[in-house]
């Protein structure tokens, strides 16, 4: 058993330091071509990404803060409890994960576990189905842009929001020791809460500094994507490598020439691109991928 894990480490570094090895040639060889990748990531950020993803960030992460989400919980409570065995707030977070996307999803994960209003096995649960993208991308960009039709764009964002659902509700019989209490062990911290007005200025504060970071994640794949149209591969090859980097480039190139199903699966997946952005929540919720293995086996048995 340690043999097979000291081989697979291996593996991974010498993986990694190939990737790193190829990256970097390409790079010196088409800087040109890089560079026009950064400038694609760039106009995408300033033009469709901060427009739409900023008022959701600070949306979020305001609510959360200034304990708004913890009163309209009360709503949510004998929903989200009967359904999928969470306290009320997490009502409020799979709400602002369904109209503001993927990263806005992943911060109210991250802010609501950081005051204490959730415990850190319902925010790993919340974490496996509150990332998909919003529906601004979904119907408008995917659907009227790409496709050509808003209809199909919200056939596929209600597929994705019913399987999150989906999910949501089975990973209520997978976490036993959460049935009992709801996992109410979570406490609010007194020393969090902060006036409206303090939450305000750093609910912009936070915003911004969520968007520059998921802005980065989203320039550099940019400028992966450019480098792999450089391949000397087949356009199936090329499609399938720019769909697991980069969740937009792939739904670009990809449209029109895959069913819309294989469309569905690249957003749903989100690309690694995606999967980057919510990684400092997954980080500070220890999430590792041994859970999810665990969650898949369980879902498997029931």
């Amino acid at each position: 058993m340690k043999k097979t894990k000291k081989l697979f480490v291996i593996f991974s570094y010498i993986s990694v330091v190939t990737m790193i090895f190829f990256f970097g040639c390409l790079l010196l060889l088409f800087p040109q071509q890089a560079a026009c990748g950064v400038e694609k990531g760039i106009n995408l950020c300033l033009y469709t990404l901060m427009p739409s993803m900023y008022p959701f960030m600070f949306l979020s992460s305001f609510v959360i803060s200034s304990s708004v989400a913890d009163r309209i919980g009360s709503v949510f409570s004998l929903f989200t409890r009967k359904i999928f065995k969470l306290p009320g707030i997490c009502g409020v977070i799979i709400m602002l994960s369904m109209v503001g996307g993927l990263p806005v999803g992943a911060k109210a994960v991250e802010d609501a576990f950081s005051m204490g209003y959730i415990s850190k096995t319902e925010g790993k649960r919340l974490l496996t189905f509150c990332i998909n993208p919003g529906p601004a991308f979904v119907i408008t960009s995917v659907g009227f842009y790409f496709l050509g039709s808003k209809t199909a764009g919200i056939v596929i964002y209600a597929s994705l929001v019913l399987s999150s659902l989906i999910i949501g509700f089975l990973t209520r019989f997978v976490f036993q020791e959460c049935l009992n209490n709801v996992c109410s062990n979570a406490t609010v911290k007194s020393d969090e809460q902060i006036s409206f007005s303090a939450s305000f200025v750093s609910s912009v504060n936070t915003a911004i500094s969520s968007v520059i970071n998921v802005s980065a994640w989203v320039i550099l794949f940019s400028c992966v994507s450019e480098l792999i149209t450089l391949l000397p591969v087949s356009e199936r090859t090329a499609l399938f490598i720019t769909g697991i980097t980069e969740m937009t480039n792939g739904v670009r190139q990809a449209s029109g020439k895959v069913p819309m199903p294989v469309i569905a699966g690249i957003i749903g997946f989100t690309g690694i691109c995606g999967q980057m952005q919510i990684m400092p929540t997954v980080i500070k919720l220890k999430m590792k991928l041994k859970y999810l293995n665990q969650l898949a086996k369980k879902m498997d048995i029931l």
